[in-house]
């Protein structure tokens, strides 16, 4: 087996846990932000991209984050020397995203996909994995591909119903990982993330919870502050927002998986580029002030539809099955909604 896609648990030549300067730069740390709760409301904090550290900050003063369009660097502080192992616009972009997710560690890589892809490249084979049973096509599709190569086994079931998840919770169990989305892609169903959480570590503490926040964005929703171990987004969508660019994020507070998903993205080489980064720390500037107009025509969009008839699935929506679990929560139905036609098209 390649060291580059051998399990992070299995010893390499080169140890996840043993960071050399260049793929220690991967990680950006803010225990300040996970620790102490900001004074500023979240579009302030969307607004100001502050220093990562001493270490970080441009000479000149420049009022937006300089894109270093570099592949390599010439060491002079032994911070970078190469742009796959590290670069400073995605320090900046990943010390960006943790302070708005409230998160001590953020990585940021080529797509949602590969976010996901870094995520699962933590698994052995005989590992098995929970996820819900509406769940975003290209997950589905890489659970497949983990599945048949791998021997990787995903459990896909009803995750809104806790009496289902109960019988794979063992204590001989395989199960390594349960992967969740809430609202579900593409139905709209609300899954209550708290209480899979107290349902799953108690009994398999080692189980990974992992949630695809792309739905809600950090500005409606931080898992990790629910117990979630690992966050990741597609940049490409709510938090980008100018559609020009690919990205995905990922988020948690845990060293030891910051560190194993640190040397899975320095291995394989799908840290973000510099451009991208630079746009997608400009995108995020203005992600409450997108996000609120957007959310505001999706319920006019969803009553309008429901109105005429259709089958619209939408947490905001009064008859929405899972209505007074968001409103319990104070939480936001978000900007996205499905709705079914009489007649196929």
């Amino acid at each position: 087996m390649d060291n580059n896609h051998a399990p992070l648990n299995q010893s390499t030549n080169s140890s996840p846990d043993l960071f050399s300067p260049l793929s220690a730069s991967l990680i950006s740390s803010s225990s300040r932000v996970a620790s102490q709760p900001s004074p500023h409301r979240f579009a302030t904090l969307c607004a100001t991209v502050d220093d990562p550290d001493q270490n970080h900050k441009d000479r000149f003063g420049s009022s937006s984050v300089p894109i270093y369009q570099c592949s390599t660097f010439k060491g002079l502080d032994g911070q970078y020397d190469y742009t796959r192992s590290g670069n400073p616009s995605r320090t900046f972009l990943q010390h960006h995203v943790a302070k708005i997710s409230a998160a001590k560690h953020a990585f940021a890589v080529s797509s949602g996909m590969a976010a996901l892809d870094v995520i699962l490249r933590t698994l052995q084979p005989g590992d098995e994995i929970i996820a819900g049973n509406d769940l975003y096509g290209g997950s589905n599709r890489l659970l497949a591909y983990i599945n048949q190569h791998n021997g990787i086994l995903t459990h896909h079931i009803d995750t809104t119903n806790l009496e289902i998840i109960k019988p794979f919770l063992v204590k001989d169990s395989r199960v390594r990982m349960v992967l969740l989305e809430s609202p579900t892609n593409p139905l709209l169903q609300i899954v209550d993330i708290q209480a899979i959480i107290n349902l799953v570590k108690p009994i398999i503490p080692e189980a990974i919870i992992v949630v695809d926040n792309t739905m809600m964005s950090p500005y409606l929703m931080k898992p990790l502050e629910f117990g979630a171990d690992v966050v990741y987004d597609s940049g490409t969508k709510f938090l980008s927002g100018h559609h020009d660019l690919m990205a995905g994020l990922i988020t948690c507070n845990s060293d030891k998986i910051a560190s194993q998903l640190a040397f899975v993205i320095n291995s394989i080489g799908n840290g973000l580029a510099p451009f991208e980064c630079f746009l997608l720390t400009r995108g995020i500037k203005t992600l409450s002030l997108r996000f609120d107009r957007q959310q505001a025509s999706a319920k006019r969009i969803a009553k309008y539809l429901d109105h005429l008839g259709f089958k619209v699935n939408y947490p905001g929506l009064p008859h929405h099955k899972a209505k007074r679990y968001t409103i319990a929560l104070r939480r936001e139905p978000g900007a996205v909604l499905s709705f079914e036609t009489v007649t196929n098209i």
